[in-house]
C-alpha cells in the first residue's frame, strides 16, 4: 500500500485511467515480470491520497483511520476481482465491506463529501 497526496494520485489517475484529477484509493493488479522470482501470490498496489482522505474527514483522525481501512478494503475488492459498476455489484461489494470491516452497511461505502 502507497500512502500519497492528491499531486501524485492525479498523475496516477491521468496516466493508467485517463481521469483527470485526484481520487481517493486505486488499485493495480501485480503483472509478473518474466525471469522474475516472485514468491507467494501477490495481488497488486493500493494507492491511497491521504490528502483527500483528511479533506474528506475534516482532519479528524479517528474520521481518518476509518477512511483509510475502508479504502484499503475497497482496494482489496476490486484486486479481487469485484467492482460496482451496477446497482447489484455496489449491494454486493458495500455487504463485503461491511462484513469484512464489522461496520453496518451506512458506514461501508464511501461518502464523498
Amino acid at each position: 500500500m502507497l500512502l500519497c497526496d492528491d499531486a501524485y494520485i492525479a498523475d496516477l489517475n491521468r496516466a493508467y485511467r485517463g481521469k483527470r484529477g485526484p481520487t481517493d484509493v486505486l488499485s493495480f493488479e501485480y503483472e509478473s515480470i518474466p525471469g522474475t522470482d516472485v514468491e507467494g501470490p501477490l495481488l497488486g498496489d493500493i494507492v491511497i491520497s491521504l490528502e483527500t482522505v483528511e479533506r474528506r474527514c475534516g482532519g479528524a483522525r479517528e474520521a481518518m483511520r476509518h477512511e483509510v481501512r475502508l479504502l484499503f478494503c475497497h482496494g482489496v475488492l476490486h484486486l479481487l476481482g469485484q467492482e460496482h459498476d451496477t446497482a447489484a455489484e455496489r449491494r454486493a461489494m458495500v455487504g463485503k465491506q461491511a462484513r469484512y470491516l464489522d461496520v453496518t452497511i451506512e458506514e461501508a461505502w464511501i461518502v464523498k463529501h
